[in-house]
């Protein structure tokens, strides 16, 4: 009997050492899980760094997609659907691509794939947060960089969208 063809994706979206351990973490819990089991065979660990709004700037990814394609992998195994992808709509498109090469994706935080049906909705909903989620952190770190300006300063208060005629500059302390 052959091998279950088994890989798993990981995936931080900075360089800061927290997630440069949490990435290790990821791929010494995966590398241990499928050796684990006598009947999966490991095909490969996937991982980068990479922002996950946009899956065709994330080459790691796209390896794994074509690797699937050809075959070679039939489950994925990755931390959550957040990891896998924070744009909605690709994410689903990618997760149906998949189902129809008869390849499994297994969302472990989210006890999820793509093969049960009574979940696929459920999976909507998750990858829905994980973009709103991106949008929020990145909103967050936009609101920082202005309330760090100082807005008495004409270039900056015009960088941070504010117009010289709604804000008299000279109220702003």
């Amino acid at each position: 009997m052959s091998k279950l063809r088994v890989a798993a994706y990981c995936r931080v979206s900075t360089n800061h050492e927290e997630q440069e351990l949490s990435l290790e973490t990821q791929i010494s819990y995966y590398s241990k899980l499928i050796s684990a089991h006598e009947d999966w065979q490991l095909v490969e660990i996937y991982a980068e760094r990479a922002s996950a709004t946009q899956m065709k700037t994330r080459s790691e990814f796209m390896k794994m997609l074509k690797a699937c394609r050809q075959g070679k992998i039939v489950l994925i195994l990755t931390k959550s659907i957040s990891r896998f992808g924070r744009n909605t709509l690709d994410t689903l498109k990618t997760l149906y691509d998949l189902f129809g090469l008869d390849v499994k994706v297994f969302f472990e935080k989210e006890n999820l794939n793509n093969y049960n049906k009574e979940r696929r909705t459920m999976m909507g909903i998750y990858a829905g947060f994980s973009q709103e989620e991106s949008k929020n952190m990145s909103d967050n770190i936009i609101q920082l960089a202005i309330f760090s300006l100082d807005l008495r300063d004409v270039s900056n208060a015009l960088l941070a969208g504010f117009l010289r005629e709604k804000i008299p500059f000279q109220q702003i302390v």
